[in-house]
């Protein structure tokens, strides 16, 4: 992560000043924010503005040092991981600054705050230990949890028609609905029986349901 022991960036012959070069050795643990250049307080430069060498992305190459030597992450926009830990400094300004994982975007090197070689800013460094310390509290408290879960979309809700949230239980949801719905129809059966056989036959008499008489066989 030292200064020494990074890649230097080529500079073109006969061509205009690269907008970022690196901070050569010595480098300090860390950058005060009233280090800053005076008007550099307000927003950063676009990152399209930063770049040294944009064309270069389309050939596999870092956009900042023009080499292929280190990896790209996808999420580094072209920024190889040997320029994502340099402190760079931006021409014409001379403004520090350093990539971030978090924002995934260079940010002002005073935003690292005195972890100045971190790979993150200090407020997505702290964003990050706010998360942690949520998922413990949900892990430690199951009310907690059961909160998130509904948030989510995933815990039963009072009074509402349970969710159903694997194949298993699909299916024995649908085998109750089943269950219920051929006890329904053989009750209603049985009614249209009995309602049948209670009406008056054509001569007058009324029919009668039948009765089964149990007999007792003696072998």
């Amino acid at each position: 992560r030292a200064a020494t022991v990074q890649r230097p960036v080529r500079v073109p012959a006969n061509n205009p000043p690269l907008p970022m070069m690196k901070l050569t050795h010595p480098v300090p643990p860390h950058c005060e924010p009233e280090h800053d250049p005076e008007g550099m307080m307000g927003e950063m430069p676009p990152f399209k503005a930063l770049e040294n060498f944009p064309s270069s992305r389309a050939q596999g190459r870092c956009v900042m040092c023009d080499s292929a030597e280190f990896n790209i992450p996808k999420q580094n926009k072209g920024v190889c991981n040997n320029c994502d830990i340099a402190i760079w400094v931006h021409n014409p300004s001379g403004l520090l600054l350093k990539w971030c994982k978090g924002c995934k975007n260079f940010r002002k090197w005073s935003d690292f705050g005195l972890k100045g070689h971190s790979s993150k800013t200090e407020r997505c460094r702290q964003q990050q230990a706010e998360r942690y310390a949520r998922s413990k509290n949900n892990k430690s408290d199951p009310s907690a949890a059961v909160m998130a879960q509904r948030e989510m979309g995933m815990a039963d809700v009072p009074g509402e028609q349970p969710r159903v949230v694997d194949q298993e239980q699909a299916e024995m949801h649908a085998n109750a609905a089943a269950l219920a719905a051929g006890q329904v129809q053989a009750h209603h059966l049985h009614s249209v029986i009995h309602h049948a056989q209670a009406q008056p036959h054509m001569d007058g008499t009324v029919l009668e349901a039948p009765v089964h008489h149990e007999t007792n066989m003696i072998i």
